[in-house]
């Protein structure tokens, strides 16, 4: 997984049939909790400002804020 590999991929090469007994034994260490916190900032970074000019692109009749909430980010 920390690889990139599909969790699916990843459970056929571990030999595990089912997601509940693959996630009981896939450990998350703090290295891996740091990273995608890291991964989570550069995306709503990337939100914020945009990843093209003003007045292009799908959201372009948007304001641009981004509220974070309980059921994750909306716009």
């Amino acid at each position: 997984m920390a690889a990139g590999v599909d969790h699916s991929v990843a459970m056929r090469v571990t030999g595990h049939q089912t997601i509940s007994v693959f996630q009981r034994y896939r450990i998350v260490s703090d290295d891996d909790v740091r990273a995608a916190l890291e991964r989570t900032q550069a995306a709503l970074a990337n939100v914020v400002e945009g990843p093209t000019p003003a007045g292009q692109g799908h959201n372009s009749g948007h304001n641009g804020a981004v509220v974070i909430h309980s059921r994750g980010l909306s716009r």
